[in-house]
């Protein structure tokens, strides 16, 4: 499956997509707005390109909301919006839907509170993987097919690399005794040294902060 990276120049752009949506409520087309997004200068910005790319992006996003929707956007709370607003993205961007799902949700699950460095990088190496690997098997030249099967071969690597530390710390966990209760061995899961590859070694607490 081939992904793209568009959301990271796109931003949130909440006030600038609560225009677009009130301007569509009002019976405008795209082209339409397209018209005045520089004309009028709508989204306050300082180039013309770039009125035309916060267009696109907000209209690509909220166009695809219900009209009841869109109205509750335009009209409620900064809070609310900012909700509606982060549906819209979801609706309209995999990789940012699947990096809360798979990266997010689990956290919450866990009740860990941070996306750690090592999170990401997991997560936006193993897209880029799948991504490689989609550009192999439709390639339409052989050059393509060439680069991506190096890309692929970096990502592998990798991969290793990061499977390495995993098993480290898995290799790390102890058994609990029923009968001893977490508490008793909770300080043997905190600290875990996990190997980096010739970097310092990093620390790790497998269990949660008991209260």
């Amino acid at each position: 499956m081939e992904y793209s990276a568009g959301l990271t120049s796109k931003l949130f752009w909440l006030q600038e997509s609560r225009k677009t949506a009130a301007y569509i409520l009002e019976g405008l087309s795209k082209a339409d707005i397209r018209k005045i997004a520089w004309e009028e200068n709508i989204y306050q910005v300082k180039a013309e390109y770039r009125a035309y790319e916060v267009l696109n992006g907000t209209y690509r996003r909220v166009s695809t909301l219900p009209e009841a929707v869109l109205q509750a956007f335009i009209t409620c709370d900064v809070e609310t919006a900012k909700m509606l607003n982060l549906i819209a993205i979801l609706m309209d961007s995999r990789l940012f839907f699947e990096f809360l799902h798979e990266v997010y949700d689990e956290k919450i699950r866990l009740g860990e509170k941070e996306i750690t460095d090592w999170d990401l990088n997991v997560f936006f190496a193993d897209k880029a993987m799948q991504s490689a690997q989609y550009t192999i098997d439709n390639a339409n030249s052989a050059s393509e097919k060439s680069k991506a099967t190096k890309a692929v071969t970096k990502y592998t690597k990798q991969f290793a690399k990061m499977k390495k530390a995993i098993a480290h710390i898995a290799n790390q966990r102890i058994e609990i005794n029923p009968d001893d209760g977490v508490k008793v061995n909770y300080e043997k899961f905190q600290g875990v040294e996990v190997a980096r590859g010739g970097k310092k070694a990093l620390k790790i607490d497998l269990l949660a902060k008991i209260k």
